[in-house]
C-alpha cells in the first residue's frame, strides 16, 4: 500500500498494474492512490487533518483561527501538497515567511485583505510554481523572495526589526535559523527535512546531512504552537524539549495521519466493492467509490480531531498523578509494544525529577499508540466478542452511510472485518478513556470484559450523543470547560465498569442489557430530578455558567451523580430502583459513610499501591452499605434507624460508631484506621 502523494502516485499506477497482471485477488486495491484512487493532494487530505490538530491548540488558548488573524512561518512552497493546502485552510492566515529547497520568502507585514490568500491560491493552482513566481507587488515594505543558496541576502530595516536584528545581509542559511527562531504563533511544517533537534543531539545523529547547516535547537524556538504536516520535522528529543518549555506540538505521526488514513480507506473500500463486483451486485465501482469521497473525508478528519482531544484529556488526567501511566509503559515495554529508546521515551526516573512531574504531549502520542497497538493485538487474538451481533457497529462506523445503508448485510464478508473491528474498537476506547484504560483491564480476567463492559456502558449512557454536544461547543465556550465535561463522562464510564469487573458482573452491548440497563437509568433520573439532590444542583449550576446549555449541563450533571448506579442495578431484583436508592440513602446518611468517604479523599497517597487501596476501601464501603441496605429492604423495617433499633443487633452499631468516632477524630493522614472501620462496617451487614 502506498500513502500517494504527487511525488509516489505514479507508484500506486504501476503497483496496481503488476497485480492485474498476476491476476492478484487485491487487483487495484494493492496500491491507494494513482489514476483510480484518492488524490490527496486534491483533497488536501493530510493538511486539513493537521489542520484539525492545529485549531484544537489554538482553541485551547482562546483563538479561533478560522476567524481571526495569526502568524505563521512555514517550511515549504505552494505547489507543494501539505504547506500548499495548509496555507489556503483559513482566510486570515497571516505567511510571515517561508523556505523551500530553493527559495525563501519573506513578508513582514502581510496585507490584512485576501490578495495574500488569493495569490497563495494561484501558486498552488500553477503547476510547477515557486516562491519566485510570487507576485513582489503584494509583498510589504522590506520582503521579497531570495534564492536560499544565496551568500548576501540584504535584510531591510523591517526585516532587521521584525526580527531583532543587526545585520544587514546574511547568507541563506543564517536566515533561515533566524525564521525558525522567530517569534510566531505556528511554525507550519510541510516540506522534506528535519530543522529542530534537541540541545542533547548532535546534528549527526539526527540523519538529515543536507540541513545540518540550517537546523536549530527546540530551545531556540519561539513559535507558541508547531503543526507537523510533514514526517520528522523534528526528531522527537526536540518536541519534547519544545513541549517542556510550553509549546504546543503533538508528533508528525498524529498531525499527519490523515493521508494514510485515507489510504487505508481507500484500500479496504476497494477490497469490498472489488467483491460485490465480483458477485454482480453492482457492474462498476468507480462511481460509488467516487461519490463516498467526501464521507470517507470526514472519518478520516473525525481520527485527527479525536487523538488530539485525547491528547489533551491524558495531559490533565496525568498532571496530578504519573505514577500508573509509567506503569503502564514499563507493561507495554515488557510485552513488546513500546520501545523506550527507539521512542525517545525517557526513564521513569527522569519524568519523576521535572519540576512538575509531567509527561509532555509528545510523549503522550507514544504512550498512546502503543496502547492502541496493544488493545488492538489483544482484542484480535480473543475475538469472541468481534463475531457478536452487537458489535456490528464498530465495523459499519468504518465505512460511509452510503454502503452501509445499501449493503448492510455485506460488511461482515470483508476480509479484514474482524482486524478492522478490532482496531475501531480499541481507537475509539482509548481515545475516549484513555491510555489508563489499560490499568483498568490488566485487573480484569480477560482484557474482553473491560472491552465488553466499557462499550456497553458507553452506549447505555449515549456517550456518543454527549460527545457530539460537547463538540459543538467548540469556540463557544473555553476548551478547559469543554474537556472538563468530557472527563466526567469518562470518569463516570470507568467508575461504572471498575464497579461492575470487581463485582463479577460481566455486560455485553447487546440488546438485552442494553434496554434494561437503560430503564433503570430513566427510573433513577427520574428519581433525582424528583429530589433535586445538592450535588446534581451544584454541578448543573457550574455547568450553565460556564456558558454550557441547560440540557447539556443537566446531562453531565447527572453523570457526576451516577457513581452508585451499578451497584444499585445489582441491589433492585424486583424493587424499583427509587426504592433501592431511597433506602441505600438513608443508609449512608444514617452511617456516616458520605462523611467519611470525603475524609478517606483527603487522605494523602504516596505511591499506587497506596492509590488501590484506597479505591479498593472506597469500594469495598460502598458495597458494604448496600449490602445492609439490601438487608433493611427485606427486613419487616424500611429505614436503617429501626432496622437497627432491634436490641440484638445495637452492640454492633456501637461498636461501629466507637470506632467510626476515633477514626473521624484522628487526622486523615493514614488509611489503617479506613481498613479497620472497613470491616466493622461489614460486619454491620452480617448482623
Amino acid at each position: 500500500m502506498v500513502a500517494a502523494d504527487k511525488g509516489t502516485a505514479q507508484f500506486s499506477d504501476i503497483a496496481n498494474g503488476v497485480a492485474a497482471q498476476y491476476q492478484f485477488w487485491l487487483d487495484d486495491a494493492f496500491a491507494s492512490g494513482g489514476s483510480h484512487g484518492y488524490d490527496h493532494k486534491a483533497l488536501g487530505i493530510t493538511a486539513r487533518g493537521a489542520w484539525e490538530c492545529v485549531k484544537r491548540h489554538f482553541r485551547e488558548i482562546g483563538k479561533n483561527i478560522q476567524q481571526e488573524a495569526f502568524t505563521v512561518i512555514g517550511i515549504g512552497s505552494m505547489d507543494g501538497d501539505v504547506f500548499g493546502n495548509g496555507m489556503l485552510l483559513s482566510p486570515h492566515t497571516r505567511l510571515l515567511a517561508a523556505f523551500s529547497g530553493q527559495h525563501i520568502f519573506i513578508d513582514p507585514a502581510p496585507v490584512s485583505d485576501d490578495r495574500a490568500f488569493n495569490e497563495r491560491k494561484r501558486l498552488f493552482e500553477l503547476p510547477g510554481s515557486s516562491w519566485d513566481d510570487y507576485d513582489r507587488n503584494l509583498i510589504s515594505a522590506g520582503g521579497g523572495v531570495y534564492l536560499r543558496a544565496d551568500k548576501d541576502i540584504p535584510i531591510s530595516p523591517e526585516v532587521r526589526n521584525w526580527l531583532g536584528l543587526r545585520y544587514k545581509s546574511l547568507d541563506g542559511e543564517a536566515l533561515i535559523r533566524t525564521l525558525l527562531a522567530a517569534r510566531v504563533e505556528l511554525l507550519w511544517l510541510g516540506g522534506i527535512g528535519t530543522y529542530v533537534k534537541a540541545s542533547s543531539e548532535k546534528h549527526e545523529e539526527v540523519g538529515d546531512r543536507s540541513n545540518d547547516n540550517v537546523r536549530i535547537n527546540a530551545s531556540d524556538l519561539q513559535a507558541v504552537i508547531v503543526g507537523e504536516g510533514a514526517n520528522l520535522g523534528f526528531t522527537q528529543k526536540a518536541r519534547i524539549e519544545f513541549a517542556l518549555r510550553g509549546g504546543r506540538i503533538n508528533t508528525d505521526a498524529v498531525d499527519n495521519s490523515a493521508g494514510v488514513d485515507t489510504s487505508d480507506h481507500e484500500v479496504n473500500l476497494k477490497i469490498l466493492l472489488t467483491g460485490l463486483q465480483k458477485k454482480n451486485l453492482i457492474s462498476d465501482y468507480q462511481a460509488l467509490f467516487t461519490a463516498m469521497t467526501d464521507d470517507v473525508c470526514r472519518l478520516v478528519l473525525a481520527n485527527n480531531i479525536a487523538q488530539s482531544l485525547c491528547l489533551s484529556l491524558e495531559q490533565r488526567r496525568g498532571a496530578d498523578n504519573i505514577g500508573p501511566y509509567l506503569h503502564l509503559a514499563e507493561r507495554l515495554e515488557a510485552v513488546g509494544f513500546l520501545d523506550k529508546q527507539v521512542e525517545s521515551f525517557p526513564p521513569n526516573k527522569d519524568l519523576l525529577l521535572r519540576p512538575a512531574q509531567t509527561i509532555t504531549r509528545p510523549e503522550w502520542a507514544v504512550l498512546l499508540a502503543a496502547s492502541k497497538r496493544y488493545l488492538t493485538s489483544r482484542i484480535h487474538q480473543q475475538a469472541d466478542l468481534l463475531h457478536d451481533d452487537c458489535c456490528g457497529c464498530y465495523l459499519q462506523a468504518y465505512f460511509p452511510k452510503q454502503l452501509v445503508e445499501q449493503y448492510p448485510t455485506q460488511l461482515g464478508g470483508h476480509p479484514l472485518a474482524k482486524e478492522i473491528k478490532a482496531t475501531m474498537i480499541s481507537n475509539k476506547i482509548i481515545n475516549q478513556a484513555g491510555c489508563g484504560f489499560l490499568n483498568l483491564a490488566a485487573e480484569a480476567d480477560n482484557v474482553l470484559d473491560a472491552v465488553a463492559c466499557y462499550l456497553s456502558f458507553d452506549r447505555i449512557f449515549d456517550g456518543d450523543s454527549l460527545r457530539t454536544a460537547i463538540a459543538a461547543l467548540d469556540n463557544h465556550i473555553p476548551a478547559d470547560s469543554q474537556y472538563a465535561l468530557c472527563l466526567q463522562l469518562e470518569t463516570t464510564l470507568l467508575t461504572a465498569c471498575q464497579w461492575s469487573l470487581a463485582q463479577g458482573r460481566l455486560l455485553r452491548p447487546d440488546a438485552d442489557t442494553l434496554n434494561s440497563y437503560q430503564q433503570y437509568l430513566h427510573d433513577y433520573r427520574a428519581f433525582l430530578q424528583q429530589q433535586h439532590p445538592p450535588l446534581l444542583v451544584r454541578q448543573c449550576q457550574y455547568y450553565q455558567q460556564a456558558g454550557v446549555p441547560a440540557e447539556l449541563a443537566q446531562a453531565i450533571a447527572f453523570l457526576a451523580c451516577l457513581d452508585d448506579f451499578p451497584l444499585l442495578v445489582a441491589l433492585t431484583d424486583t424493587q424499583p430502583i427509587s426504592t433501592v436508592l431511597r433506602v441505600f440513602n438513608d443508609t449512608a446518611e444514617y452511617l456516616g459513610i458520605n462523611t467519611l468517604l470525603e475524609r478517606l479523599a483527603k487522605v494523602p497517597l504516596h505511591d499506587v499501591w497506596e492509590r488501590t487501596v484506597a479505591a479498593d476501601l472506597k469500594a469495598e464501603l460502598k458495597q458494604s452499605t448496600g449490602a445492609l441496605s439490601k438487608r433493611i429492604q427485606t427486613s419487616p423495617t424500611q429505614t436503617c434507624a429501626s432496622y437497627f433499633s432491634v436490641a440484638a443487633r445495637k452492640p454492633l452499631l456501637e461498636k461501629y460508631r466507637r470506632v467510626y468516632q476515633e477514626v473521624s477524630n484522628a487526622p486523615p493522614l493514614d488509611l489503617l484506621p479506613f481498613v479497620v472501620l472497613a470491616k466493622a462496617l461489614g460486619k454491620l451487614g452480617e448482623g
